[in-house]
């Protein structure tokens, strides 16, 4: 698909988005939203994926398709590739998260990075997720070869997501477009992944070919092409069940943490030796994008924030940063206002004046929550969860002592 037909595409979406959002949010708020990742090794396009479902379930409007383009392309990884540094080098570091939904469902997507040395931020994105997208580089294979050998972060990305019990793993062979033989191509390469979730005892829920440049198979199926006659990617989406909620966890309350406002250096509640929720009703908000549970705590102590992060206004009121670390430099920057963790914030940052101008973080201002009726200040509660079947009570005993022989300042232990 060109540059120039995207646009064409994209501005007639925007002439009907409002009719068109209404009835697919109506529709897709009786069923549970999909919380996936895309995963796979370096460069095997999963920005690309993200981007093509993004533009071709018309979840991008002109203004942000036009953001992407240089010269007369669009590079369509950028619309999840985020921070300046990610941008400069064409590679993912951080989580990026995206939210869509299509008539039948909504979708939360975390774009995971693929080098190695940024796997533990796969790992986190995993950790919550109902399913994995695994691609695989037809290009970067030896395809011709029927016993080719996948490559090592491929593998490794598949063994992590199984491990972490993420509930459906498909996996989405992508570039076929790129290869002389699409079809013989896809099966070997199918064959070669049959062969490793085999001996890895790993349960795949569908393998399919995929062009995330072209758009082949992605969000509209593309019949026949590649050999495959099956459904598209998104169709294989829209029908995997959430991860099953798991009723055999054990939980042991560890402490209370209680939040703090981070409010610019130059704000005037910088002044104040501390807020309640209420002198930042009328501040903008920023928040972590949706699908990170602190961003649910801050809507829960804030909750008249709540509408403007849920509907067309918000854009107004509040701003989403992809991580706790983006949130605190938007604040920096003067952005607006956020409630962190009291562990997140730096010693020295709550330290005298002449102290605070020595800290790693001089434009923000952490100031404690007291509410004006005397009520508690708002907290949230950490717990060591583990699985009933696991019987090894000396190491539970070990883990908890640990966390406590930290000595964590401004918590409340609870055992």
């Amino acid at each position: 698909m060109t540059t120039a037909s995207i646009a064409a595409d994209t501005a007639v979406a925007d002439s009907t988005a409002t009719q068109a959002s209404q009835a697919t949010q109506q529709t897709a708020a009786n069923a549970s939203a999909l919380r996936f990742i895309t995963c796979g090794s370096v460069d095997d396009g999963k920005s690309t994926l993200i981007g093509r479902l993004l533009v071709d379930t018309r979840a991008v409007l002109q203004d942000q398709l036009a953001g992407v383009t240089k010269s007369g392309e669009t590079d369509l990884a950028l619309l999840t590739d985020g921070l300046s540094a990610e941008r400069e080098q064409g590679i993912t570091i951080d989580v990026a998260y995206r939210y869509f939904a299509t008539e039948s469902r909504k979708f939360i997507i975390g774009d995971a990075p693929g080098h190695e040395q940024y796997t533990r931020n796969m790992v986190t994105a995993a950790s919550s997720a109902d399913a994995a997208v695994v691609l695989v580089d037809a290009t970067k294979l030896d395809w011709k070869n029927p016993q080719l050998t996948l490559l090592p972060q491929t593998r490794r990305h598949s063994l992590l997501a199984h491990l972490l019990r993420v509930h459906s793993l498909v996996f989405a062979v992508n570039k076929l477009d790129a290869v002389e033989d699409p079809q013989q191509a896809f099966v070997h390469i199918r064959g070669a992944l049959e062969r490793f979730t085999a001996e890895a005892g790993i349960a795949s829920a569908a393998t399919v070919p995929v062009s995330a440049l072209k758009g082949f198979n992605v969000v509209n199926a593309e019949p026949g092409w590649a050999g495959y006659d099956g459904p598209s990617l998104l169709q294989l989406l829209e029908q995997l069940p959430n991860t099953p909620t798991d009723t055999g966890l054990a939980l042991a309350p560890l402490y209370d943490e209680p939040f703090m406002a981070a409010v610019p250096s130059t704000h005037a509640l910088a002044q104040k030796d501390h807020v309640s929720t209420s002198d930042l009703k009328n501040e903008t908000m920023l928040l972590l994008g949706s699908g990170h549970c602190f961003r649910d705590h801050v809507l829960q102590v804030c909750p008249e924030f709540a509408r403007y992060a849920s509907n067309a206004e918000g854009i107004r009121r509040t701003f989403e940063g992809s991580s706790l670390e983006t949130i605190k430099h938007m604040v920096a920057a003067g952005m607006g206002v956020t409630l962190v963790p009291r562990l997140s914030v730096p010693a020295d940052a709550l330290e005298t004046t002449a102290r605070r101008r020595k800290t790693d973080e001089p434009h923000i201002r952490y100031l404690p929550i007291l509410e004006d009726d005397g009520s508690p200040p708002p907290t949230r509660r950490v717990v060591l969860a583990w699985r009933r079947s696991f019987t090894r009570y000396e190491a539970i005993a070990a883990l908890r002592n640990a966390v406590y022989a930290c000595a964590l300042p401004g918590v409340k232990r609870l055992s």
